[in-house]
């Protein structure tokens, strides 16, 4: 429930394998690219703390807030109103322009058209996968 939680809930499982972390958190919480910047500070602050390093995570970026504030400070500059002219011109432009053609109109469904493609990927290319896709974020 919303309003009263909880919105995020850890389970440790200690197992004859090793311990587990499980951490659900609702997704009106957390989005994914944030999920995964959280895992990664996780997973680097485990990693420290198993070699008996101090945790160490990166440091904090700029609070919402502050995004939000410079982010109303750039919109109202006055250099906006030539920009909001520009937008507004290409949403006419846009209004104007005659839609795509089409060869033929097709009312059916198009999951006939689609496909299942199953991959498999090594140890290797899956390791790269979960510890550097994300980096782009």
């Amino acid at each position: 429930h919303l309003s009263e939680g909880p919105l995020v809930k850890l389970g440790l499982f200690r197992t004859a394998e090793g311990d587990h972390l499980l951490i659900a958190i609702h997704h009106l919480v957390v989005d994914g690219v944030s999920w995964r910047i959280l895992f990664e500070d996780f997973s680097t602050g485990y990693e420290q703390a198993i070699k008996g390093e101090p945790v160490r995570l990166p440091y904090k970026t700029d609070s919402f807030q502050t995004w939000a504030r410079e982010l109303s400070s750039y919109a109202n500059r006055p250099e906006a109103a030539s920009d909001e002219a520009y937008w507004q011109q290409l949403e006419q432009a846009k209004a104007k322009a005659a839609p795509l053609p089409k060869d033929f109109a097709y009312e059916g469904s198009l999951n006939a058209d689609s496909e299942v493609l199953t991959v498999e990927w090594t140890e290797a290319e899956t390791q790269q996968l979960l510890k550097q896709a994300h980096r782009a974020y």
